[in-house]
């Protein structure tokens, strides 16, 4: 019951902000500055559908960049993470260049990146993705790393636990509630920064959900514009969902 509850929340969330959208396209009355909700679904399907559309290859490479580089900033944020804990001369290294990835604008680290990698375009998209989430999931697990209780740490020591039963018993169930909530602020911010490097240099060889986006912008086609972004927020909505079905998974057994 409680879920049927929740369930027709969120839809009665979703109708209202739909009936937004679909009032202030009436009001505008302009296709070519806010096109209609059946305009957008219309076009969403002819993409999808069309033969000559390369619809279904852009979402899997763009995904495929997205989820790389996403799992390689969390995995060495990780990592640096419990060295910098244990370590304090590696979090006065990281400091700085924490501190410059959270400062510069993501357009700047592009066209930095653009030069670096032009001869590897490829790596190009999952390298800002990963360069944008690793500081948000360092710092969170860092910084929950550091809250761990005093005492907890000091009956450790007194029972004589070793390295891997304070990591299994003392740090991971202290620090998972912060690292999950960042990596899920972080799949937003590795779709966004990803897709805007594909879209702001599209180039015909790398496919990819940017790419549909730049041609949509160059033939002035406003409505596919908005069916791809409707595909951006429906990618990252759905990756968050099987990573907080798996997060609770791993919770429920760890804590």
């Amino acid at each position: 019951m409680a879920v049927l509850k929740k369930l027709l929340k969120y839809l009665l969330i979703l109708l209202l902000w739909v009936g937004v959208w679909a009032a202030a396209a009436h009001f505008v009355a302009n296709e070519w500055i806010l096109p209609s909700i059946p305009t957008v679904i219309e076009s969403l399907v002819e993409m999808a559908t069309s033969p000559e559309s390369d619809f279904w290859v852009s979402i899997v490479f763009s995904m495929i960049r997205v989820i790389f580089g996403l799992s390689v900033a969390t995995l060495s944020a990780i990592v640096l993470a419990a060295l910098a804990f244990r370590f304090n001369i590696i979090h006065d290294i990281l400091k700085p260049p924490v501190a410059i990835i959270k400062a510069t604008p993501v357009v700047s680290f592009i066209f930095i990146a653009f030069i670096i990698f032009s001869k590897n375009m490829e790596a190009f998209p999952p390298f800002i993705a990963g360069l944008i989430v690793f500081p948000v999931v360092y710092e969170s697990l860092y910084a929950a790393l550091k809250k761990t209780p005093r005492e907890l740490i000091e009956v450790s020591e007194v029972f004589g636990c070793t390295w891997l039963e304070r990591l299994r018993y003392l740090w991971i169930p202290c620090s998972l509630p912060d690292f999950i909530t960042s990596v899920k602020t972080s799949i937003g911010l590795a779709w966004k920064s990803g897709i805007a490097a594909e879209a702001l240099f599209a180039i015909p060889s790398m496919t990819g959900i940017g790419q549909g986006l730049f041609d949509a912008k160059s033939m002035l086609y406003v409505d596919r514009q908005f069916a791809w972004t409707l595909v951006i927020i429906l990618l990252s909505l759905t990756v968050e969902l099987i990573f907080s079905f798996a997060a609770k998974k791993l919770t429920d057994k760890i804590l």
